[in-house]
């Protein structure tokens, strides 16, 4: 493609700019995702269970919505260099920015309420600490979701995506056509699924057969569904939905990036504008339960159709006209760029204000007062450890990475900014 080219397909899709990394409206994808699992866990308060929508309820739905855009935004230097035909981007920094963006603030995290935990004597336990910190929790019945920050699983399991997508890469950009590397990911996630399905079936079986420990099939009755494979099945959705974008926004032949929207766009909506809607109404129908998505039970979440609808929103935001710069709004960006800290960080600052002011007897509207000053404490704690913390480290870590000139044969595009959010 001539930078002529470029330029005029930039002018076509007014998000697909190349000076920039951003992909426009991804970090509301986040950000909603994020307030969604808050929601989730304040409306199980006495005054509000049983009352609060079903959308709300449905928060734990949230946490596919990060392992979809985790693939979606990690992939993406693969396919690129994938369409160029140039190698592969080296691991090593891979690996050191994903340990750069994870570790400080989940380890800090975990230090801090182990501490906290032993002086109040509540909860500690030395196994889910030390599971904690090797990211084997979910391996484990009594350490699946650690009793002091039941939202730290989700984290032990993405570490595993993180080893996991440089094989799956490998594998893919050894296809000899683009169409089948989108194939090979699509078998692989229907090989999972099947191979979930088969073991649903026959763990039990086998367990009565042979008379072993049901732990060694599932941890509990919620972790059949939330084991490494049949997650990992989520975030290849992510991974396709990449190529997806990167083919439709016609970027990876010309090796330039993508990003934020022009500031004069050539027309009010487009074609992806409409896609976005009509997705949006497809999740919310659904969530509601006045639409049944085709989904496997044996995967939960709502596999395949939630994730897909995701990964549609993720290909499409960055293209369009206006719905992308609804979701990118301030508000939104912030909350995206705390994002992890308030996930990590929300159930501790429940835990506190719970103490500080317990919930049993609260009326509704202070119920709600409850909720705000909660999320509040989290908003606070996830900014110190932001500000603190995660961002020196990330910048410290950008500057001993950040090669002097170009390796010869090798695309320098970097991960899009949001990876790092």
């Amino acid at each position: 493609m001539t930078p002529s080219a470029v330029d005029s397909h930039a002018l076509r899709f007014p998000a697909a700019r190349a000076a920039s990394r951003r992909l426009t409206g991804v970090d509301g994808v986040r950000a909603l995702a994020c307030l969604w699992v808050f929601a989730s866990h304040a409306s199980v308060l006495p005054a509000l269970a049983g009352h609060a929508p079903r959308l709300l309820r449905l928060g734990g739905m949230g946490v596919p919505v990060f392992f979809v855009l985790s693939g979606f935004l990690l992939s993406i230097p693969f396919w690129q260099a994938r369409a160029t035909n140039h190698a592969l981007p080296p691991l090593g920094p891979y690996f050191l920015r994903r340990l750069a963006r994870i570790i400080p603030a989940y380890f800090a995290c975990i230090l801090i309420l182990t501490v906290a935990l032993n002086l109040w004597a509540s909860k500690w336990n030395l196994v889910e600490v030390f599971t904690c910190l090797t990211f084997t929790s979910h391996l484990f019945p009594a350490t699946y979701t650690p009793r002091f920050d039941g939202p730290l699983w989700s984290v032990s399991v993405e570490m595993w995506f993180y080893v996991l997508l440089p094989l799956a890469a490998w594998l893919g950009c050894r296809a000899p056509t683009r169409s089948l590397a989108r194939l090979f990911i699509v078998v692989m996630m229907a090989d999972l699924a099947l191979a979930q399905t088969a073991y649903l079936h026959l763990a039990p079986l086998i367990e009565k057969s042979a008379g072993l420990p049901a732990y060694l099939f599932h941890a509990t009755a919620s972790s059949t569904t939330k084991n490494v494979p049949t997650l990992f099945a989520q975030f290849l959705a992510g991974v396709l939905a990449a190529d997806v974008y990167l083919s439709l926004s016609r970027t990876a032949k010309a090796g330039v990036r993508v990003g934020d929207p022009q500031s004069r766009p050539l027309r009010a909506f487009n074609r992806f504008d409409v896609v976005v809607l009509v997705s949006l109404a497809i999740i919310l129908l659904g969530l509601q339960g006045v639409l049944r998505w085709p989904a496997l039970a044996s995967m939960g979440y709502g596999w395949p159709t939630f994730q897909l609808l995701i990964g549609t929103l993720l290909v499409c935001l960055p293209l369009s006209a206006r719905a992308g710069r609804l979701f990118d709004l301030a508000p939104l960006r912030l909350t995206a760029t705390l994002s992890y800290g308030i996930y990590i960080w929300h159930m501790p600052a429940m835990d506190l204000l719970g103490r500080i002011w317990p919930t049993a007897s609260l009326s509704t509207f202070q119920s709600l007062v409850w909720i705000a000053g909660a999320f509040a404490g989290a908003y606070l704690l996830a900014a110190l450890s932001y500000y603190t913390l995660e961002r020196p480290i990330l910048r410290w870590m950008e500057g001993r990475l950040r090669p002097a000139a170009p390796v010869a044969g090798r695309l320098t595009t970097a991960i899009p900014r949001q990876a790092a959010a």
